[in-house]
Parts: C-alpha cells; structure tokens; sequence
C-alpha cells in the first residue's frame, strides 16, 4: 500500500464501493502517477485541482508513446479519483470528464524516436544505449 494518506483513502474508498484488490491496485497506481505529475508541475491535492492538470497529465501521456486504451484506462481512474475529491471536499467541481479526455482509438501516433538516451552499463566496459521519452508539457519523465 502507498505511503500518501490520500492514496491510502482512495483505496479505502475504492474497498468500500466494492471494487476487487485487482482494480483498486491499478487505480492506486494510476493515481500516483498523477499525483507525481502534479508535484512536476508545482500543484499539489490540497490545492484545487483544475481541468487543466488532467488534460495535460493526459497530454503528457500520448506524448511519451502510451497507448489510447492505456490512457484512456488512466482517464477512468482519474474518474474515480474525482469523485473521491469531492466527498472529501477537496475540489468543488468534475475536473475529469470522459467525453473531453478519452482518447479516441488509432489517433495516437507512435512514438517515433526518443529525443534523449542514456547510455547504461551492461557488463564490464560495455554500454547499451537506450531512448527516454521525455514529455514536453512538464520536461520530466512520466513514472507511470
């Protein structure tokens, strides 16, 4: 289980809308992601999270090469962890709305090449050289 009281609310929550150990684990995680994407860009949950955070949380993750059924699964976490925030009264309004934020299927392009590699010892005086996918939205690399 996470550290973070919210994340652990959220699971307690999620427990007790009677989603399985398997999808609160996924929803969890999700959700961490998106709390590291917000502390890149300087906002946190106490603050009031916008719609702006979302869109570019979901911006950043096409960028970087997710899939739209991976993004799109990430949308519906965030969905949930939505309405979490507000019982707790965390945020006053709907920052995540599933019309606006899905990603529709097949209009992801691929990511082509990485703008950035880093070179990784593999045995001995041997490197390989492997790509990172950098966001352009908050210039940090995405965790989840």
């Amino acid at each position: 289980m996470q550290s973070d009281p919210v994340v652990q609310g959220f699971a307690e929550f999620l427990a007790e809308d009677g989603k399985r150990p398997k999808t609160i684990q996924s929803y969890t995680g999700d959700v961490v992601g998106f709390l590291a994407h917000l502390r890149r860009m300087g906002a946190e949950v106490g603050q009031e999270i916008k719609r702006f955070h979302v869109t570019s949380y979901r911006n950043c993750l096409v960028e970087v090469g997710h899939k739209a059924s991976t993004v799109n699964k990430k949308i519906n976490s965030l969905m949930d962890f939505n309405r979490y925030l507000m019982v707790l009264g965390l945020t006053p309004e709907t920052m995540v709305d599933l019309r606006k934020d899905r990603v529709i299927m097949g209009t992801v392009i691929p990511y082509q090449r990485a703008k950035l590699q880093v070179s990784v010892p593999i045995w001995g005086p041997y490197l390989i050289t492997v790509p990172i996918r950098e966001c352009s939205i908050c210039m940090r690399f995405p965790t989840s």
